[in-house]
């Protein structure tokens, strides 16, 4: 039998163990994960309030720009109603006192965008 490896073995298969080195690679290992999932997590979340700070300030952007359209066509109403939203005092919400989306001077993906400027404007966030 000795043919098929089947000779008898001087320790007991069953008792052995990967001792301290093993310990030691394992866990070394292991702490590299965490650090790495730590340093991965830190730099989603810069990039993602990078992100919301680019839209905030798109959103900015684009009521000024719209303000400013408004102020040389003339229409003072407009530029009242900006002024009023600005103040938080206008009624309606971001599509203004008629409650119309034609009435805000941006589109619905940039109100969407500016949602959370607006919110922190208010105070509510």
């Amino acid at each position: 039998m000795t043919a098929l490896g089947l000779e008898r073995l001087p320790y007991d298969p069953d008792q052995v163990t990967p001792g301290v080195i093993g310990f030691a690679v394992t866990a070394a290992v292991a702490l590299v994960v965490i650090l790495l999932l730590l340093d991965f997590t830190r730099r989603v979340r810069r990039i993602n309030d990078r992100a919301d700070i680019r839209a905030r300030i798109d959103a900015e952007v684009a009521e000024r720009d719209a303000l400013e359209r408004a102020a040389a066509e003339g229409q003072p109403d407009a530029v009242e109603e900006a002024a009023a939203r600005d103040a938080g005092i206008a009624e309606g919400g971001p599509a203004g006192p008629t409650g119309s989306l034609e009435a805000a001077p941006q589109d619905d993906a940039s109100a969407i965008e500016a949602e959370p400027v607006e919110r922190e404007r208010r105070g509510d966030a």
